[in-house]
């Protein structure tokens, strides 16, 4: 095609210097919606090109309207500028982390393909054309137009952030915020002095019609002609209107992005397309000998949700640390990959078996969700035998970080624990400790003594009193420094400095996360709401249904790890914007729902139980009360049904059943006596005639049949 285009005019508009504004760049980073409105503005009639040269999703019509030309020759152009040092961030490659336009490479106006392209545009104006990626080089495009006009495609940094992070394990917002500059610093240098227009991605969700009428309007003031309006029906058969609350996102997420991300994205959406130099890019070094850990040791695919949103929470913030997920052989062997996806490393470990829970009648006082929770934790001792870091910090799956930990790695010495708040000891499931074979040691040690009673329930059986009794504070290397961790049922201010870098659920008086993220319940008027939004939030961006970015040769492979994570998880994905789903499809979803209940009770009956099972029905009490467990609640509600049916029954009987007056036909003698009638001879009791059936074949018929197995 290029060499058929080639032979054309290059560069030349089709018939001389255009007027007016007729060649309309849409720039704006990835995830912005450049797409939506490459697609409207072409509604509006602007060329973009033949059906046969456009990249266009196969199965939403919001995505891409890319020209095939175009993307090959920016992704070419961006690859010969990346800097090698790129390499140290495990990123898509049309992301072009690390681009340097100063670097020696063949520029985009310098090309003839280039030059081809905008000639066949030239022959239909007005036209428009768009890319993520050129934003980077929009400045050598605009060498190439003789009417240009740009539409700049808004949306915050943060929001743009949190939306990227699916598509790297090792890049946090700070590097997304680096992105943001490059992209929209690109942008700003090529239209400073361009006429522009800027479309806000909030309003185009939330009002397609009314973002597309004034898109119309600002590109007919520019001096565009040519455009009509669509009717508003063909929009929104194309787009329905998806309003939604404003994200709260913490003080904490905002700081890591820096000053400068949000400073640009302040400038462009008050109009003011300023060109400023370019930005240097990020590049942390590492902090090899440092990790974060977690643990698995069951199929409980609740906590493996966890596992997922603890590491991407992670990375949100730290993208210089290693992230290790500690597993059992229990843990499914798809689910190590999965991990893979939110950051996690994952490091296959022998169970440590229960040195004291389970083994003797005071320490098997617990519930079956405690069975499941605390019942293989002594395992979270090999903690201390990764001997390739020299500090980890440790994090139980119903965590999640809320803000910068390096604090806590810089500044913490010896071993550090979650401050509890009822009681003054440690809780086991934030831990801050440098990995030692000998303390390993010790601790096994420990863990073959009686064990002490700390906390006076089932918990003095668990890995959590065996830590609090070593850790005594008896000599120094057995200090323990206290961490500030936040709680679901402490409401906490998200917008101060001082919040807590990580929320632990460790109170049952709040559900946890994921029950609320399924709407199984809603948030407890007494639970920190932020916390649990953040958390689904973080859930979502892992999850939600969403296409990919474009390139020449393919569609990007990272919707296909949302599936994955979505199925593996159990949890479906919502509908797409791209139209109101029909009856069929609600149909089909409560069809998915039940299909997939109905695999998890067949799971259940071949593994013997199963996610649906194990799930805790949440209850309002906390983590240390020694009340009522749930097995002594259920034999109550067993013992309270049986009495009840027996008192009903009896009354019914005694309401709606009468006593026979005469001996009916085919009693027997037994019966009878049992109704008050006397056998002949006997002289007591109505006076009635039994039959002559054999009573010891009714005694036998009256004994429980063997259940037939």
């Amino acid at each position: 095609m290029l060499a058929a285009v080639s032979a054309l005019p290059l560069g030349a508009p089709a018939s001389g210097p255009a007027a007016s504004p007729s060649q309309i760049l849409v720039l704006g980073m990835h995830h912005a919606g450049t797409s939506i409105v490459a697609n409207l503005t072409m509604m509006l009639g602007a060329n973009g090109g033949a059906r046969e040269e456009m990249l266009l999703h196969p199965s939403n019509p919001l995505k891409y309207w890319e020209r095939a030309d175009v993307v090959g020759l920016d992704e070419e152009r961006l690859a010969a500028g990346v800097d090698a040092a790129a390499a140290r961030y495990t990123l898509p490659d049309w992301v072009a982390y690390g681009f340097d336009a100063d670097k020696p490479a063949t520029k985009v106006h310098s090309t003839a393909e280039a030059k081809g392209v905008v000639a066949k545009l030239n022959a239909q104006r007005p036209w428009v054309t768009k890319d993520p990626r050129m934003s980077l080089v929009a400045s050598e495009w605009v060498e190439l137009l003789d009417a240009p006009a740009c539409v700049i495609v808004h949306r915050e940094p943060l929001s743009i952030a949190n939306s990227m992070m699916i598509y790297s394990h090792n890049v946090s917002y700070a590097e997304w915020a680096a992105v943001y500059e490059a992209y929209y610093g690109g942008v700003a240098r090529a239209c400073a002095n361009v006429p522009t227009a800027v479309v806000h991605h909030e309003q185009l969700m939330a009002q397609p019609y009314a973002a597309l009428t004034k898109l119309h309007a600002d590109l007919s003031a520019l001096g565009v002609e040519r455009l009509t309006m669509p009717t508003e029906e063909r929009i929104n058969a194309l787009l329905r209107p998806s309003p939604k609350k404003p994200v709260t996102y913490l003080a904490s997420e905002r700081k890591v992005l820096g000053a400068a991300a949000p400073a640009l994205s302040d400038s462009i959406s008050r109009g003011e397309v300023v060109s400023r130099p370019a930005s240097p890019w990020l590049f942390k070094p590492l902090r090899k000998s440092q990790a974060y850990a977690t643990l698995l040791t069951t199929d409980n695919a609740d906590y493996f949700r966890g596992a997922l949103v603890l590491g991407s929470s992670i990375r949100s913030f730290d993208s210089a640390r290693d992230m290790v997920c500690l597993v059992t052989s229990s843990v499914p062997e798809e689910w190590r990959s999965a991990l893979t996806v939110a950051g996690w490393t994952v490091a296959v470990v022998d169970e440590v078996a229960e040195f004291w829970f389970g083994k003797s009648e005071e320490c098997s006082r617990f519930d079956k969700d405690q069975g499941e929770r605390w019942g293989h934790m002594a395992t979270k001792l090999r903690l201390w035998q990764q001997l390739k870091y020299e500090r980890i910090l440790y994090l139980d799956a119903d965590t999640v970080l809320t803000g910068d930990a390096s604090g806590a790695f810089d500044k913490v010495k010896g071993f550090a624990a979650e401050r509890a708040r009822f009681h003054s000891y440690f809780n086991a499931g934030v831990m801050m400790l440098s990995p030692s074979e000998a303390t390993y040691q010790d601790l096994l040690a420990e863990g073959s003594k009686e064990h002490k009673n700390k906390f006076g329930n089932v918990i003095d059986c668990t890995e959590q009193a065996l830590l609090n009794s070593y850790y005594d504070g008896s000599t120094p290397e057995r200090g323990v420094t206290k961490l500030a961790i936040g709680r679901a049922d402490v409401a906490n201010d998200w917008q101060a400095a001082g919040a807590p870098f990580a929320v632990h659920w460790i109170t049952h008086s709040c559900p946890k996360p994921w029950v609320v993220a399924d709407g199984e319940v809603a948030v407890p008027s007494d639970c920190d709401a932020v916390v649990y939004a953040y958390w689904k939030r973080v859930w979502d961006r892992l999850t939600s249904s969403a296409t990919d970015e474009s390139s020449k040769g393919s569609f990007g492979s990272r919707n296909g790890a949302r599936r994955m994570l979505r199925r593996l998880s159990g949890v479906s994905a919502g509908h797409s914007m791209a139209h109101k789903p029909t009856l069929s499809e609600l149909a089909s979803d409560v069809h998915t729902s039940i299909g997939r209940q109905l695999r998890e009770v067949m799971a259940s009956s071949r593994h013997g139980h199963s996610r649906m099972l194990r799930r805790r029905r949440w209850k309002r009490d906390a983590e240390y009360d020694s009340g009522w467990g749930e097995n002594t609640i259920a034999w109550i509600a067993i013992i309270g049904t049986l009495l009840l049916g027996l008192g009903a029954g009896a009354l019914l009987h005694k309401l709606f059943i009468k006593a026979p007056v005469a001996v009916s036909k085919n009693m027997t003698v037994v019966q009878a006596k049992r109704m008050g009638f006397q056998a002949l001879g006997e002289g007591k009791g109505p006076v009635g005639v039994v039959s002559a059936v054999d009573d010891d074949d009714d005694e036998e018929e009256e004994e429980e049949e063997p259940v037939k197995k």
